[in-house]
């Protein structure tokens, strides 16, 4: 073997050592795990974490820094320091998602087995980034979604479970059904809506398009009552509303702030689908709003 082959295969195996070393040994670097809410949508940045509306996604950070005594040494508590940390932020967080025109604090007020039994699904919360300092403090990313046991607890009771029901269909059906709408998108950029849990879409009467007298709680809980996006462009073109949404853009706010409102010809046209007990019974609706 000549020198400069043993030489690009010296580098080769210290290049792949140094690789090696810092896969195992510093946990911020790794694969596709470390991108915990691919498109995520509309987001609320926080303090200490954020809020991903399109995937559902909630994250929040937290520290922990050696003691005095520590300082220089490997201590095995900080780790589990920072952990709870990071899980004190989201439970924080979590406890300040808008439902509806309350918060899940104010939902929660009054029954401490609730809020119990939400604390109890976040305790073993997904550890996504973790970063030593230059001092020894340890700085760690939580992530936990809010699908799921979270949503079963807090959405609103007239959300119920609604039966299946299944027609017989003739060919002329079938056919009819070829251009029917799959989803429904709407419009609300320029009206300063707040993300909700529970948002309700109402004619210019206050008579109720989209509500919890047509969603089923099952869908409801898995996927959200709705998604938010920034963009209509990645509105239309998700999954969640299908190859051929209704698209509107909405009118205004209701007074309660929670509510978005339709115009009188958009809210007829909605009513008079045929597919839209379908496609709001399994919640796919996704709300364009602009990111701040």
């Amino acid at each position: 073997m000549n020198k400069s082959k043993l030489k690009y295969n010296n580098i080769m195996i210290m290049g792949i050592s140094v690789f090696l070393f810092l896969l195992f040994f510093n946990p911020t670097i790794g694969f596709a795990d470390n991108i915990p809410c691919p498109e995520k949508g509309y987001v609320t940045k926080l303090e200490n974490g954020a809020i991903s509306w399109g995937t559902g996604c909630i994250t929040a950070k937290g520290k922990a820094s050696p003691s005095k005594e520590d300082k220089g040494k490997s201590s095995s508590s900080i780790p589990g320091a920072a952990k709870t940390d990071a899980t004190k932020n989201l439970i924080s967080i979590l406890k300040n998602i808008k439902i509806a025109t309350n918060s899940v604090k104010e939902f929660v007020a009054s029954n401490d087995d609730i809020m119990a039994q939400i604390e109890n699904t976040i305790s073993d919360v997904s550890v996504i980034k973790q970063h030593y300092t230059s001092d020894g403090a340890l700085e760690i990313e939580v992530e936990t979604s809010m699908y799921g046991s979270f949503l079963q607890f807090i959405l609103p009771h007239e959300i119920i479970q609604i039966p299946e029901i299944k027609s017989i269909e003739t060919n002329s059906d079938v056919q009819k059904q070829r251009g029917r709408y799959t989803g429904f998108v709407l419009d609300a950029r320029g009206l300063k809506f707040e993300p909700s849990l529970y948002p309700v879409i109402k004619n210019e009467y206050g008579e109720e398009i989209y509500s919890a007298v047509f969603i089923n709680r099952e869908y409801a809980a898995q996927y959200g009552v709705c998604k938010y996006f920034c963009s209509m462009e990645k509105a239309v073109v998700n999954k969640r509303v299908g190859e051929n949404p209704l698209v509107l853009k909405a009118l205004r706010l209701g007074e309660d702030k929670n509510s978005i409102i339709l115009n009188k010809s958009d809210a007829e046209k909605i009513e008079k689908l045929i597919e839209r007990h379908s496609f709001f019974k399994e919640c796919r609706v996704v709300i364009v709003l602009d990111q701040e």
